[in-house]
């Protein structure tokens, strides 16, 4: 709409300019009115050309005149870190509380009973004995005891004191010659033939009654009777 105002002005411009042109003019000969039209639509075409020109000028310059837009890259974010959960320690699983049981009250242990010796029938008990003997080689020794009958039933002749482990003295059994009562003394002694080599050297003995049962000294009258000889240079 702009446009055409000024072409219609330019038009208007130019058409006043030749008329009054032509009226300071000196009198001539009258260029016919076509000539003049002609002259006027020409120039008019020429102005609107111009105007064309100046109009698209306009527009070219206001165009570059207009900033032009930047595009600024944008750095590339790195993705946000991956939020990582702490590791929670393992609980142990909760100990289970027993209830207490009740204590039960511990009976007071029983007196223990002393042993009374028992009346055992045969029973011996070593009255004396002679001490441990020191010898030379190759000497005989003679050794003597005591025995009490402690048992309830008495000793005949029949019974003997044997040799039953140890180290052999040579002699294996001893006659016990008489008789003792229970509660009785015998006295008992035996020669030894003497050892070659120096050292020490130890028999055990039981008594031994006519039917073959054995009994010795001490608890339950189990226990031997020990001979112990040393042989010295």
């Amino acid at each position: 709409m702009q446009k055409q105002e000024i072409w219609k002005t330019a038009v208007l411009v130019t058409v006043s300019s030749l008329l009054l042109l032509a009226a300071c003019q000196p009198a001539s000969t009258p260029t016919p009115i076509s000539d003049y039209l002609s002259t006027s639509v020409a120039a008019t075409l020429q102005a609107q050309a111009t105007l064309d020109a100046a109009v698209s000028f306009s527009i070219q310059m206001t165009a570059a005149a207009q900033p032009t837009a930047t595009f600024t890259l944008q750095p590339t974010l790195p993705p946000p870190p991956t939020a990582t959960l702490p590791i929670l320690p393992t609980q142990a699983p909760a100990a289970v509380i027993q209830p207490a049981q009740p204590v039960q009250p511990v009976a007071p242990a029983a007196p223990t009973a002393t042993k009374v010796p028992v009346n055992l029938c045969l029973h011996a008990k070593l009255s004396s004995d002679s001490p441990l003997d020191v010898v030379r080689p190759d000497t005989d020794f003679t050794k003597k005891w005591q025995f009490q009958n402690i048992g309830t039933c008495p000793w005949d002749s029949d019974f003997d004191l044997r040799w039953v482990s140890g180290d052999d003295f040579g002699i294996k059994v001893i006659d016990l010659p008489f008789y003792v009562e229970p509660g009785g003394f015998i006295d008992v002694s035996q020669v030894f033939d003497g050892f070659t080599k120096p050292g020490v050297y130890k028999s055990n003995w039981m008594i031994f009654s006519s039917d073959g049962r054995s009994f010795g000294i001490g608890n339950n009258a189990a226990s031997a009777v020990v001979i112990t000889v040393e042989v010295k240079e």
